[in-house]
């Protein structure tokens, strides 16, 4: 073996950050929220148990949800609680629904709006200094901190590139 030859990625390596690469397929979504599928497809490759709740989440406790918010939540995220419930990869962990049925996404969204956070936005991540949050009206993905009071930055053109940026970046530190 060469001096250097330890530093060159192995054919495992390569096929990981070609999967990263290819799991952008969110420019491809439609306000459906179809082609989000490929996303999942790569998130549950490097699923670990334990990564997401897998609750059993309805129609009904979305509906409800979206009543206490008084949001409609977009398609893409509504595919995510059905197909995830709650969790993430590698320490980035989406709100959603626990495995008791809670809906955690909701409940910090209340929480959240009584130390003011804007009431038209929906808390999806905490990201320890300030959140991620979907705009109700444009549905874009926004960050919020406390300090912020009741500005916010956009961040993400919508739910599907969010996820997907988010999981690439966490299957990238794997």
């Amino acid at each position: 073996m060469g001096l250097f030859d330890k530093f060159k990625k192995n054919s495992k390596n390569e096929k990981k950050e070609n999967e990263i690469i290819n799991a952008s397929g969110w420019d491809a979504i439609d306000e459906e929220g179809n082609g989000i599928d490929s996303v999942f497809e790569i998130m549950k490759k490097y699923e670990v148990k334990g990564n997401f709740a897998h609750s059993l989440v309805d129609e009904t406790m979305i509906t409800d949800a979206e009543k206490r918010l008084g949001v409609k939540l977009p398609e893409a995220y509504k595919k995510f609680l059905k197909e995830f419930g709650f969790g993430g990869l590698d320490g980035v962990e989406t709100l959603g629904v626990a495995k008791n049925g809670r809906i955690v996404f909701a409940d910090t969204t209340i929480e959240l709006r009584k130390l003011g956070m804007p009431d038209n936005l929906i808390a999806i991540e905490d990201c320890d200094e300030w959140w991620y949050c979907i705009e109700k009206k444009s549905q874009k993905i926004v960050s919020w901190a406390l300090e912020d009071g009741s500005s916010y930055k956009e961040e993400f053109p919508d739910f599907e590139s969010y996820l997907s940026d988010r999981m690439n970046d966490a299957i990238d530190n794997l």
